[in-house]
């Protein structure tokens, strides 16, 4: 975590053995997801509605 980035893998530890807030590790984000008909994802910034990422072939799997 040098440039105040964190891996995906790096929250998940931090979850799993730590509570991550105790660490300063900031919690993961949580963005609204839009499917259109074509089946394009595209996940928005809550507060600003600014377009954040779009996946134009998204696979659903299993947790």
């Amino acid at each position: 975590m040098s440039d105040g980035r964190m891996l995906a893998r790096e929250w998940v530890i931090a979850a799993r053995f730590h509570d991550p807030a105790d660490y300063g590790i900031p919690e993961a984000p949580v963005l609204p997801a839009d499917e259109c008909a074509s089946g394009e994802l595209s996940l928005r910034d809550p507060e600003s509605d600014v377009l954040v990422m779009v996946a134009d072939a998204p696979v659903h799997v299993r947790r």
